[in-house]
């Protein structure tokens, strides 16, 4: 099941590529309700506050592709170590 903030990120980067797209086929395309696209767009609706959500965002990736390549390297050192 996904997590409200992976529903909030869904529903925003569709309105993010389709600005003019209808609340009902943003939830249809993301899976929630039609309210909770309206609810999500009306508190992230200043631009202030979507940039500062997209900058989050690629911060958590920016995160996660780093600890992916951590355990990446540790794996391949500790196979070619014999451990």
């Amino acid at each position: 099941m996904r997590s409200k903030r992976e529903f909030q990120r869904d529903i925003l980067l569709t309105w993010r590529r389709h600005p003019n797209a209808p609340d009902i086929k943003i939830a249809d395309a993301v899976g929630c309700s039609t309210a909770y696209v309206k609810q999500v767009k009306d508190h992230f609706d200043s631009r202030h506050k979507l940039e500062e959500l997209f900058d989050e965002l690629v911060e958590d990736i920016d995160h996660s592709v780093e600890g992916l390549f951590h355990e990446l390297y540790r794996s391949i050192e500790d196979e070619q170590l014999g451990a």
